[in-house]
C-alpha cells in the first residue's frame, strides 16, 4: 500500500477520529432508545452518559491499533473493510471489558448488542463512502502526487501500468533509464534522461517531485546508493524495486539477517487453519441454502427443457484437477447432444448454448462446493489433460492448485489493462489465480461474489 507523500495523514486521521466519535455517540444513543422501548423499567436505571464515555474510552486504543488506511493511494476496498471491522471488534471487546471492570450489572446487554451492530455498520459505511469521495477528488484532477521512475524499463514497466489508474491520483513524470527511447515509447513511458542525470534533475526540480521508484536491476549498486542518499537528504520518499520483483509476481516479505536484507515469499493466507475454516463455513452456508431452496426449481425446469430438446442424461460429469492436484468429478448441466452409440459430442443444441452463455450450466457444481471438492470463489478448474499440458507450458501454473477451484474467481471479474494485454488469456488467468491465492481475505471473497452476481462492469483492480 502506498501512502501519501506528505504529512497530511495527521489532520486526516484526526478528522476521521472526530467523525468516528460522533458515530459512537449516535449509535449508543439509538441503541439506548431501542432497549428502552423493549424494557422501559430496567433501562430507566441505565446511564446513557456512562456508556457513551466508556465507548469513547474503548475506541481510543482500538483506533490506535487499527489506524485508518483509506487515505492511502493504493489500497483495496476489502482490506479497508477488514481493517475497519477488526477495529470495531477490538473496540467492542474493550468496551465489554471496561463494563466488567466497572462492575456493570449487565442489565444493559441489549444496548451492547444493538450498539455492536450499529457501530460496525456505521463506521464501515463511513470508511467506504469517504474512500469513494477521495477517489472522486483524485479523478477530478486534485490531490495529485508527482512520481519519477528510475532504472530499466523492463523492471519498471509493470509498476508504471499499475500506477496509472486515475483514482490513485499519481502523475508519472517520466523515467531516467539507460534503456533507449524506442523501448520507453513502446511502453508509453516518457524518457527524461539517463540514470546519471537523475540527481541533477531532482536538484533543479526540488519540491516538484513527491516520490521516486528506483529499480535496481541493471544499474550499479553505487549509482543506486547515490540516488537513495540524495533522496534521503532532500526528504524525497524513495522506493526501491528489487531486481526479482518483475520475475516473482508475488507478495514478498522483507526480513533482516543482521544487516542483510532478505526477501522471502510470504505464506498464503489459506495455509492458516482459521482462514480455511472461515472459507469453508461460507461455502457450506451458501451452497446449503442454494441446494435447499433455489436449486430444486432450477433443476426441474432445466431437466424438462434438456429432455425435450436433447434426449439423454440431464447432468454431465467431467474430471477436473483440484486442490493439491487431486482429481474430482465436476457436475454440470449437459449442454451437448448425447449419443448412446459412441458417447461423443456431435453438435450443440440452442438451450445448451444459452446455458453456457449465462453460466447456468455450472449451477450443479454447488453440489461439489457442498461436499468440499470446490469452493464458491477460487481459480478456474481445468481437465486433467489441460492441467498436464499447461503445467508444462506455463511457468508456475501449479501454484494455483494450493486453493480449491471456484465457481467464480478473481480473474473472471477483471478487465485486462494495457500491460495485461501483452499476456495471453491463459497467462492472465494463471497470474490472477496466483494473486488470489496469495492475497485472500474473507472480504475479497464477498467482493468477488457480489461483483459476479450484480455488476456487469469488470473490476478495475488487476492483480494488485
Amino acid at each position: 500500500m502506498l501512502k501519501k507523500y506528505n504529512t497530511a495523514h495527521g489532520p486526516v486521521r484526526w478528522a476521521i477520529a472526530m467523525v468516528d466519535i460522533l458515530l459512537i455517540i449516535v449509535c449508543m444513543t439509538v441503541a439506548h432508545k431501542l432497549a428502552f422501548v423493549h424494557h422501559p423499567q430496567t433501562m430507566a436505571t441505565v446511564s446513557l452518559q456512562k456508556y457513551i464515555i466508556a465507548a469513547i474510552t474503548a475506541y481510543i486504543p482500538a483506533v490506535a491499533v487499527f489506524r485508518p488506511i483509506l487515505m492511502y493511494r493504493v489500497v483495496r476496498g476489502d482490506i479497508i473493510v477488514q481493517r475497519t471491522l477488526n477495529m470495531c471488534i477490538l473496540h467492542v471487546l474493550l468496551l465489554l471489558t471496561l463494563l466488567f471492570a466497572l462492575k456493570d450489572s449487565l442489565a444493559s446487554r441489549e444496548i451492547f448488542a444493538w450498539y455492536a451492530v450499529f457501530i460496525a455498520t456505521a463506521v464501515t459505511l463511513f470508511r467506504l463512502a469517504t474512500r469513494r469521495l477521495v477517489n472522486s477528488i483524485r479523478l477530478s484532477g486534485h490531490n495529485i502526487r508527482r512520481v519519477l521512475l528510475a532504472g530499466s524499463v523492463a523492471d519498471t514497466a509493470e509498476l508504471y501500468a499499475n500506477l496509472t489508474r486515475r483514482d490513485y491520483g499519481i502523475e508519472i513524470l517520466g523515467i531516467f533509464t539507460s534503456s533507449g527511447a524506442e523501448q520507453c515509447a513502446e511502453h508509453g513511458i516518457r524518457r527524461l534522461g539517463s540514470t546519471d542525470e537523475l540527481p541533477a534533475y531532482l536538484q533543479s526540480h526540488e519540491g516538484q517531485v513527491d516520490a521516486l521508484f528506483c529499480a535496481t536491476g541493471n544499474d550499479s549498486v553505487d549509482n543506486t546508493r547515490r540516488v537513495f542518499s540524495f533522496c534521503e537528504n532532500h526528504l524525497i520518499p524513495c522506493h526501491i524495486i528489487p531486481a526479482v520483483a518483475s520475475a516473482m509476481h508475488r507478495t514478498l516479505d522483507a526480513l533482516y539477517v543482521g544487516d542483510t536484507l532478505v526477501l522471502a515469499p510470504r505464506k498464503e493466507p489459506l495455509l492458516h487453519i482459521e482462514n480455511r475454516v472461515i472459507k469453508r463455513a461460507l461455502d457450506l452456508l451458501c451452497s446449503g441454502l442454494f441446494l435447499l431452496t433455489i436449486f430444486p426449481v432450477v433443476y426441474i425446469v432445466a431437466a424438462v427443457i434438456i429432455k425435450l430438446k436433447s434426449p439423454g442424461p440431464v447432468l454431465a460429469v467431467h474430471e477436473r484437477t483440484g486442490w493439491d492436484r487431486r482429481v474430482f468429478r465436476a457436475v454440470k448441466f449437459r449442454t451437448e447432444p448425447y449419443s448412446t452409440e459412441n458417447q461423443t459430442e456431435e453438435q450443440r443444441f440452442p438451450f445448451g448454448d444459452f446455458m453456457r452463455k449465462t453460466r447456468l450450466d455450472g449451477l450443479p457444481m454447488f453440489i461439489n462446493i457442498f461436499f468440499g471438492s470446490m469452493s464458491l470463489v477460487g481459480p478456474r478448474s481445468y481437465s486433467v489433460e489441460q492441467s498436464a499440458e499447461l503445467a508444462e507450458a506455463r511457468e508456475k501454473f501449479n501454484v494455483h492448485l494450493r486453493v480449491k477451484p471456484g465457481l467464480t474467481g478473481w480473474d473472471r471479474i477483471q478487465q485486462r489493462t494495457g500491460n495485461d494485454r501483452q499476456c495471453t488469456p491463459t497467462e492472465h488467468r494463471v497470474r490472477a489465480d496466483i494473486w488470489y491465492a496469495e492475497n485472500w481475505t474473507f472480504w475479497l471473497d464477498i467482493r468477488i461474489i457480489y461483483r459476479s452476481l450484480f455488476c456487469s462492469r469488470p473490476d478495475k483492480d488487476n492483480n494488485k
